[in-house]
């Protein structure tokens, strides 16, 4: 595997943490979590930044 694949992999795997973790929040809020909020919006910035990494191809 080459450094670049390695890479994207890394960023992938990532990606797949931030959307559980995002999914999660989600549900929360729909539960009336209030708190739940904040962190789904960080998270959604975070996902937000490893998209645009997939897409530069980082």
């Amino acid at each position: 595997m080459n450094q670049s694949s390695a890479r994207m992999d890394a960023t992938f795997e990532q990606w797949t943490r931030l959307t559980d973790a995002y999914a999660k929040q989600f549900f929360l809020l729909q539960r009336g979590v209030r708190s739940a909020r904040a962190e789904a919006m960080r998270l959604a910035q975070e996902l937000q930044r490893v998209n645009q990494a997939m897409q530069s191809g980082a």
